[in-house]
């Protein structure tokens, strides 16, 4: 920073959380001067809408909207809310709510309600639906894959053991069946009777056998 104000030094001083810290004199002097605009422009730029484009005119369209937001917060939190600890990102995220018709659902509940026959539902299951599907999956896999005249015996899902530096129960790989579909897919399940040990998730464990 450079001033004609104060000769350059170093001072020592306290911050909100009670640490002391050296600071250039000049720079303390503009804190403690900061005004509504530098508040405005130091809120603004850690919600920053604009991205990068070639078109310029884009990005002053958005700071102008920055800008709008800020101004309506600083009205709605001063003269309606009239709660200091409102802040300027709550308000944000109610403004874009009220503006796309958002109801008050979380994110997984908007994805289970969107499609339920989408790829991704798998994540949407709890510990203990993920649990019991695998156990499942394990009996159905037995049942199909245990007689001795299937052709298929020795074919089993087995966990993947991860290595020394792995920090996770188990080693994940990508689903070969769900590959094929076009679905990534991790799975910590694996053929132990297969060429190459193929990495296949418990639901497409009997799939994936079909044609040997």
């Amino acid at each position: 920073m450079v001033t004609t104000m104060d000769h350059p030094a170093l001072i020592e001083v306290t911050n909100r959380f009670g640490k002391k810290k050296t600071k250039p004199i000049e720079v303390n002097r503009y804190n403690k001067s900061m005004s509504g605009v530098d508040r405005l422009d130091q809120t603004i730029c850690f919600y920053s809408s604009p991205r990068k484009t070639i078109r310029w005119y884009k990005k002053v369209l958005f700071h102008i909207m920055d800008t709008t937001v800020w101004n309506s917060f600083y009205i709605y939190k001063n003269f309606v809310k009239k709660d200091k600890k409102y802040e300027y990102v709550t308000y944000r995220e109610e403004l874009i709510r009220k503006l796309i018709g958002l109801k008050e659902e979380k994110g997984k509940d908007l994805i289970r309600n969107s499609n339920k026959n989408d790829s991704r539902r798998y994540v949407l299951q709890t510990e203990s639906q993920l649990h019991e599907n695998i156990e499942r999956s394990k009996v159905e896999t037995q049942d199909n894959f245990s007689q001795p005249n299937s052709g298929n015996h020795g074919h089993w899902p087995t966990r993947m053991m991860p290595s020394a530096n792995y920090k996770k129960k188990y080693a994940f790989l990508t689903c070969k069946q769900c590959s094929k579909q076009k679905v990534r897919r991790d799975t910590s399940y694996f053929c132990k009777g297969c060429n190459n040990s193929p990495a296949l998730c418990p639901s497409c464990f009997e799939d994936w056998h079909k044609d040997l």
